[in-house]
């Protein structure tokens, strides 16, 4: 036992986790060549598009991250955005928010990296929970209704007439 296997298992003392359903989920999308085959952890969404839309966060927010921003804002909003929220109270989320996003970047480097020494960059199929094929096929059918956006960025639909005018 002083080697650090144990007899009765016959493995480590410490157990590895299985992998997670998004991990195999992403291992068998890659096998079908839907997925990146550089990306190290797939990608998700902690935070469904309604409870970003009800607790009003930002697009440019609206990221991998959320999950750290929502509580963080939130907290920062019970202490009425005060230095010592800011500094104490709620310094535990943004740090958390930070690190997040600071991983994420470093993903998406790594990831661009190893596409471009693959010769897959701008070639992988793209593939996001965050955009759906409801914008395109809005977008692709020609109704008299064109598709844009308004003074506040929200998505509408117009008749072509407006849009002309």
């Amino acid at each position: 036992l002083s080697s650090g296997i144990n007899a009765e298992y016959g493995g480590p003392w410490r157990m590895v986790a299985d992998r997670s359903d998004i991990e195999l989920e992403s291992a068998e999308r890659r096998k079908e060549g839907l997925e990146n085959p550089c990306r190290q952890r797939p990608k998700k969404m902690w935070v469904s598009q309604e409870e970003l839309h009800r607790q009003k966060v930002p697009l440019y927010y609206r990221d991998y991250c959320a999950h750290w921003f929502i509580p963080w804002r939130n907290c920062l909003v019970d202490n009425n955005w005060t230095k010592k929220a800011h500094r104490t109270i709620c310094h535990r989320w943004k740090e958390g928010w930070d690190m997040c996003e600071i991983r994420d970047n470093l993903d998406r480097i790594a990831e661009k990296k190893c596409l471009k020494k693959e010769g897959l960059w701008r070639k992988v199929p793209f593939s996001a929970e965050i955009f759906d094929d409801k914008r395109d096929k809005l977008m692709a059918k020609d109704d008299g209704w064109r598709f844009g956006y308004d003074l506040r960025g929200r998505p509408v639909r117009r008749p072509n007439t407006e849009v002309e005018a």
